[in-house]
């Protein structure tokens, strides 16, 4: 996994860094800097790093899946399998959500895609 992280950090040149193992103390000061946990995980025996953050008071984006709700309630969640459901969660999260798409009148979206066919077709 780190491999593939690695090759897609250089691949799209994303801003991502492995710690590694990091002492217990080190987590602690890690989460006193962060302003949310991501936690994209699929499947999690248990989730430490949800309780972890959960207790510490801090705010959660998640898989919607039901182990997370079984320790912890996120502030966002996402479809796991999407990377735009990711991406769109930490936008509401950080306060830029994106407005739902704007359905046109049918008569709107025909004249936008074949302009000659609403003048023909106007009362």
């Amino acid at each position: 996994l780190a491999a593939e992280v690695d090759a897609v950090r250089a691949k799209f040149a994303l801003n991502v860094v492995n710690l590694g193992h990091i002492a217990r103390t080190d987590v602690l000061t890690l989460y006193a800097q962060s302003r949310a946990l991501i936690f994209p995980s699929r499947s999690e025996s248990f989730g430490l790093p949800l309780v972890e953050a959960d207790r510490l008071g801090l705010p959660i984006i998640a898989a919607e899946l039901d182990y997370v709700r079984d320790v912890c309630t996120p502030v966002q969640t996402f479809d796991p399998l999407s990377a735009v459901s990711m991406a769109r969660a930490v936008r509401r999260f950080l306060g830029h959500a994106e407005a739902p798409v704007r359905m046109a009148e049918p008569q709107a979206l025909w004249a936008a895609l074949v302009p000659a066919a609403a003048a023909h077709t106007a009362p």
